[in-house]
């Protein structure tokens, strides 16, 4: 039974760095890159209150991406987005500090 409990630790520690709001809760230098395939977000900051689904939104609004990974990308995004409203939603009083303190992360500068 431990090897199961080691096998599910390893796989929620590898989901949580690919997790939106783990890549944003302390960017270095207040920067953030968000692009998909290639494609860089034309948004130019994101908020730190529930920044984890802000990522995920500015993700989508790039250049339109027809590939064929799309599909399964999309599915992903989505997966991680329900993911990141938890866990933003447990972050909310560090987050609110942090908006106060440092105002928006940056994107793609």
């Amino acid at each position: 039974m431990s090897n199961m409990k080691l096998l599910a630790a390893l796989m929620a520690a590898l989901a949580l760095s690919g997790c939106a709001t783990v890549n944003t809760i302390a960017p270095e230098n207040n920067r953030v890159k968000i692009s998909i395939n290639g494609y860089d977000s034309h948004c130019r900051s994101i908020p730190r209150i529930y920044s984890g689904v802000a990522h995920n939104l500015c993700t989508l609004a790039g250049q339109p991406n027809v590939s064929a990974n799309a599909k399964s990308n999309l599915q992903w995004l989505l997966v991680d987005t329900a993911l990141s409203a938890a866990a933003d939603t447990i972050m909310v009083p560090y987050t609110v500090m942090q908006q106060i303190e440092k105002g928006n992360i940056q994107v793609n500068r």
